[in-house]
């Protein structure tokens, strides 16, 4: 990554975070969906930053959202872990070693396959910060409601944003 991006990813980081604890984290969608806006950092890095640096990353968006909400780092752990699996569950959905190389995750570098990557990656998180979260008082039908909910706004949140805010086709000339 260039000095550019990493200051782009890195002012993303804090705007998400503050968007989280501020506007998403009191919002409880027909009263169980929470929507978690910072997992749109995971589409914001290269392919080709290495696990490091996604743990880097992710690491430093848990924590900036758990001091802001002050939350005893649910979302630091949930997140790391997410980070350290990105790279290794993109693989299968890229079209081309290229895109492995050169591209963010996408709807240009994995296809229609985006759409079920960004589904498991916003799923997986997900299901790791509720299922931290709710271990003092385990309720399955409150965990499972909640989970699945936010799931999915998540997921819509995220492709919304892709929309907005997502990649332009990169291209390289020779």
């Amino acid at each position: 990554m260039d000095f550019r991006q990493i200051i782009i990813i890195l002012v993303s980081i804090v705007i998400l975070a503050f968007a989280q604890v501020w506007i998403f984290s009191p919002m409880a969608l027909f009263g169980y969906a929470t929507p978690l806006v910072y997992t749109f950092i995971l589409l914001l890095i290269p392919n080709r930053s290495g696990p490091s640096t996604n743990l880097i990353l992710c690491f430093l968006t848990g924590v900036l959202v758990d001091i802001l909400g002050g939350s005893p780092g649910l979302n630091t752990a949930a997140f790391t872990f997410v980070g350290l699996i990105r790279n290794y569950l993109a693989i299968p959905f890229l079209q081309s070693e290229e895109n492995r190389i050169n591209e963010k995750p996408g709807i240009y570098s994995m296809g229609a396959n985006f759409y079920i990557f960004l589904f498991l990656l916003t799923g997986i998180h997900t299901i790791a910060l509720f299922l931290l979260d709710s271990l003092q008082l385990f309720n399955i039908s409150y965990f499972l409601l909640h989970t699945v909910a936010s799931w999915i706004a998540t997921f819509l949140l995220n492709l919304l944003l892709y929309f907005i805010f997502g990649q332009k086709r990169v291209v390289h000339h020779i």
